[in-house]
């Protein structure tokens, strides 16, 4: 049973990387790049720092336009750890570590 939980478990780490690597592939595709990236990038010049702010409500929007710009830009990063994580893992279970 033990070995019937380890190989379903194995399945499963290689099911998420594989999809990991696919949605990887997404990220790096030319019109992803074309229309997502770069209009994220150019937004994320324009928002104001908060030292341009006038009025504390002026701030807070521009701060929250801000992380959740951020938040776009930490999706792809995520993904990459997350695939090196789970590369080591089945790695791990080959060796039967």
């Amino acid at each position: 049973m033990g070995e019937s939980n380890q190989l379903t478990r194995e399945q499963k780490l290689s099911r998420d990387f594989e999809e990991l690597l696919s949605v990887g592939q997404m990220i790096k595709n030319p019109l992803f790049q074309k229309y997502f990236m770069v209009p994220m990038v150019e937004e994320r010049t324009k928002v104001k720092n908060a030292y341009d702010c006038e009025a504390l409500k002026d701030l807070y929007f521009q701060k929250g336009k801000k992380n959740g710009l951020q938040t776009f830009f930490d999706i792809p990063d995520k993904i990459n750890q997350d695939a090196k994580f789970i590369k080591k893992r089945l790695d791990d279970l080959e060796r039967g570590a």
